[in-house]
């Protein structure tokens, strides 16, 4: 049972339950699971945010026994509903990755080679563009419509004021490759 976590400061992290799950995991933007995962592994997988992905090879166990105040109850009711959630908990069922993905507990399916291909084609993005990305997800929770567009807006227009929006306008410009810092 492994999390590995790539946060948009450019760190891979590799984890597992027997080293200790951390409560949170600041800029998470990607998380892959491997092996047997258990509800208290894919609730750390929601706590470090961003987009969940696991291996093909991934089973998730949904044991008997879990109650309201298990961490895994409210962030899977608030991905994927009340009822499949109830389902999945009451039936104890065992998943396999694309069950998963279809459900909408995860987000994709990739090979570790495919996630390390993913975190090289994000790592040449702006960091700075990546961590508001990802603090901005995280403050629209909660929000009404007209609050999240605000917020939205707000950050939207910090970015033009940023080095990496320079960088990247000069870039487009110029037909080359940006070079963010």
């Amino acid at each position: 049972m492994s999390l590995i976590l790539y946060s948009s400061d450019g760190l891979v992290t590799r984890m597992n339950e027997q080293s200790g799950l951390p409560d949170s995991f600041p800029q998470t933007l990607m998380c892959l699971l491997a092996d047997d995962i258990g509800p208290s592994l894919l609730a750390a997988a929601y706590r470090a945010g961003g987009i969940v992905f696991a291996t093909p090879e991934s089973i998730f166990h949904f044991e008997d026994g879990l109650d309201a105040r298990d961490p895994i109850v409210t962030p899977m009711v608030d991905r994927i509903g009340r009822a499949r959630s109830l389902e999945l908990l009451i039936n104890a069922k065992e998943l396999d990755s694309a069950e998963a993905s279809l459900l909408g507990i995860i987000d994709g399916v990739a090979s570790i080679a495919e996630f390390e291909d993913k975190i090289a084609e994000i790592s040449t993005l702006s960091k700075s563009s990546m961590i508001q990305a990802a603090l901005l997800v995280r403050r629209q929770k909660g929000l009404t419509a007209k609050q999240a567009m605000l917020l939205e807006r707000y950050n939207f227009a910090l970015r033009f004021a940023s080095a990496d929006q320079k960088e990247g306008i000069d870039a487009f410009l110029k037909k080359r490759k940006p070079e963010f810092s």
